[in-house]
């Protein structure tokens, strides 16, 4: 990163516990735009957890996350330039995933793919894939997909 660059994604001692078990402690990183950067550990190493602070949907108990230079909270208008696939691809947890994929291609405007393509899927993989492809035809600053061999 060049000097006085604001990184796409930066997490500065990002920590997490939940009780008294650590989910994340003292996480560091930065991701200049254009970067691929994967987050690699075992089950339960705090890999999905730092990507919940990142967007905020999960608030760090010590550290800073920021997103192009603004500091990562939910409902940021910054999240507007970021897409997400952590938990799954849904915007709306009670809707089917056929109604989530056509919720995603709404958003993505006339350049996502047809919502007849929901309807010639499975769950699961073929729901995942389907939705990644709807992210991609979405010009966005950053992506972050928790499983990128889904």
């Amino acid at each position: 990163m060049s000097f006085g660059e604001t990184p796409a994604i930066l997490a500065q001692g990002l920590t997490k516990r939940y009780g008294r078990r650590r989910g994340v402690e003292n996480v560091s990183f930065g991701v200049e735009l254009g970067q691929i950067c994967g987050l690699l550990g075992p089950i339960g190493a705090g890999k999905t957890t730092t990507m919940r602070m990142l967007v905020g949907l999960s608030r760090s108990d010590r550290g800073v996350a920021s997103l192009l230079g603004t500091p990562s909270q939910l409902a940021a208008e910054v999240l507007a330039r970021v897409g997400v696939l952590i938990d799954g691809p849904a915007f709306v947890p009670h809707l089917s995933d056929r109604r989530n994929l056509e919720q995603l291609w709404r958003a993505g405007g006339p350049r996502g793919p047809q919502p007849a393509l929901a309807t010639r899927l499975a769950t699961g993989l073929a729901v995942q894939v389907a939705a990644m492809a709807v992210v991609l035809a979405i010009t966005y600053a950053i992506l972050l997909h928790r499983d990128p061999a889904a």
